[in-house]
């Protein structure tokens, strides 16, 4: 679901030579969001299918995932693999090669070091679903083969039903990848009741 818009008037965008840089186009959880950052997301694939993705769409993921970011920060523990920063810089040299190099991000309004921070912060959010949601998504045996029995068509062999022993792994994995999926929208859902995001309107056309 779409988060709420309150509507902000357009600031003047930014321009060289009839050219326009960047531009305002919402602000969640008291940060900016730039066309730069929908730019940026398409190129790099900062946002997973981000180039399928109409600009309302995108601007809506990253308004979300900005309020999963300040709520992270809120909460989280320290995490010294992902604050040394080496997962991140790894990832950010091979988009920067992706981009041509420091010209290309620079094209993308991107300054290496944000480019680092940001896929930091991406670390910094899996940790922390991870840590959240994991474990308490795990079924026990009994509520797995209330599943299995429920689901039971979906393993058959040959026509054939199987025994729960048979399957036991892979309905507690697909159980819990559901409930997993499950916390976290409601998760999302909350952020999402919380949240005030403002939307700039749209640039106008030539």
């Amino acid at each position: 679901m779409p988060l709420p818009p309150v509507s902000l008037a357009a600031p003047p965008a930014v321009a060289v030579q009839g050219v326009v840089v960047d531009r305002l186009v919402a602000i969640a959880a008291g940060q900016p969001i730039m066309a730069s950052d929908l730019r940026a997301s398409r190129a790099l694939e900062l946002v997973p299918g981000a180039a399928a993705l109409d600009d309302a769409a995108l601007i809506d993921r990253l308004a979300v995932r900005e309020l999963m970011r300040a709520e992270v920060e809120r909460f989280s523990t320290t995490m010294t693999d992902v604050d040394g920063g080496v997962a991140a810089r790894g990832d950010a040299a091979a988009r920067t090669a992706r981009a041509g190099g420091e010209a290309g991000l620079a094209a993308l309004g991107l300054s290496p070091g944000r480019l680092v921070a940001w896929l930091e912060d991406d670390l910094r959010i899996e940790h922390y679903v991870q840590q959240r949601f994991d474990a308490a998504s795990q079924p026990s045996d009994d509520e797995a083969l209330t599943w299995f029995q429920i689901h039971e068509r979906d393993y058959l062999r040959d026509g054939r039903p199987r025994a729960f022993a048979e399957v036991r792994d892979e309905v507690r994995a697909r159980l819990a990848a559901e409930r997993r999926q499950s916390l976290i929208d409601d998760w999302i859902a909350g952020l999402r009741r919380r949240a005030v995001v403002v939307l700039a309107p749209a640039a106008p056309q030539p």
